[in-house]
């Protein structure tokens, strides 16, 4: 995404993370978690700017992720165009990271 002439990207990813640390298949209250990398594109570069954990479970479809990805992404558009550093947008990349399947249901009343 373009914001004011800086470009941000997201990636999700599986890092072993669960909701009690690292995923542990034989705890049946625990559930395998997205995390999400947030980076700046510069040029043909991505500077990784930082990698946070959600509570979106692994087996999110596609669907949910890519509009996961638009939430977060408009979110950090929107915290770029009034601050130049990085320090707003990485409070605001923390924020989203509490992203979670509720977030997606239509009566959410989720805030971000």
């Amino acid at each position: 995404m373009d914001t004011v002439g800086r470009k941000f990207r997201v990636d999700w990813l599986d890092v072993g993370d669960g909701r009690f640390g690292d995923y542990d298949p034989n705890n049946p209250e625990d559930v395998a978690l997205l995390s999400f990398s947030l980076s700046e594109i510069r040029g043909n570069e991505l500077k990784p700017l930082i990698n946070l954990l959600t509570g979106l479970p692994v087996a999110t479809p596609e669907a949910i992720r890519k509009k996961g990805t638009e939430m977060i992404l408009a979110r950090i558009g929107q915290v770029a165009k009034k601050h130049a550093g990085t320090e707003k947008i990485l409070e605001a990349a923390q924020a989203m990271s509490f992203i979670e399947l509720s977030w997606f249901e239509e009566d959410s009343d989720a805030v971000f």
